[in-house]
């Protein structure tokens, strides 16, 4: 499917982020790699609502959404300028590198872990991969098809790391917004791929939202990025099962 054809990102530019900034990242997560003193502990791979965990600590793309919050473009909040309460709670305990990327759908994701060779030198025990919120124009079938790639990538690249696979988080307020009833089918799909104890299917999407599957703008703020009571809920998940794998 279209959606497991890997695809770059290099000509992007909006008004949120500066020119090249694709690039940029990529080429951070490469020097991250080069000076890593030890194998990581856990990889997560993903889109906007991944590398929101650690910022924007690309200088450029940083001062460019600074200029955009001091002219009322965007929030502070809805930006991430700044690292996570818990980004730095967990990597104070763990070495953990961040593949997210903003804008990513899982055609940008498969470009970067095979011609991006975002795979390649370093040992992990764990990724954590959660992707496809992004991919809006094609059918569940082709989102868990190319999911699907992405676990395998990693299990060629990696077959001693666990996979801690999550279901794409909620999105939209209440239960019946399309595009939450569309993430909805792929988690049902991409949940097969499920196969203990190398691949783990990590739900907690419950403890993202209320009782009855409304999703509050105090867990996230614009319906998509969680806030940092959601970045919180993802640490104690991610955190379980890092210290029951010992290190």
């Amino acid at each position: 499917p279209s959606a497991a054809v890997a695809q770059d990102r290099f000509g992007y530019s909006s008004w949120w982020a500066a020119p090249g900034y694709w690039r940029r990242r990529n080429e951070l997560k490469h020097k991250e790699i080069r000076q890593a003193k030890r194998p990581f502990d856990l990889v997560l791979v993903g889109d906007s609502i991944t590398q929101n965990w650690e910022g924007w600590v690309d200088g450029e793309s940083k001062s460019n959404l600074l200029f955009h919050i001091a002219r009322g473009r965007i929030s502070r909040a809805e930006a991430h300028v700044e690292p996570m309460k818990n980004w730095t709670l967990l990597t104070n305990e763990f070495a953990v590198l961040n593949l997210g990327t903003s804008g990513d759908d899982t055609r940008h994701v498969i470009w970067r872990l095979t011609q991006g060779r975002q795979l390649e030198g370093y040992k992990a025990r764990h990724f954590a991969v959660m992707v496809g919120t992004n991919n809006l124009s094609d059918t569940p079938d082709d989102v868990a098809a190319a999911i699907g790639e992405i676990v395998r990538l990693i299990r060629e690249k990696h077959p001693e790391s666990t996979v801690l696979l999550h279901p794409i988080f909620p999105r939209g307020a209440r239960p019946d917004d399309p595009r939450r009833r569309a993430n909805e089918a792929v988690n049902a799909r991409i949940r097969r791929l499920a196969d203990p104890p190398r691949v783990v299917w990590c739900d907690f999407n419950a403890r993202l939202v209320g009782p009855d599957g409304t999703l509050s703008r105090e867990m996230m703020s614009d319906l998509l990025h969680p806030c940092e009571c959601g970045y919180a809920i993802w640490r104690e998940e991610l955190v379980r099962h890092l210290r029951s794998a010992g290190r």
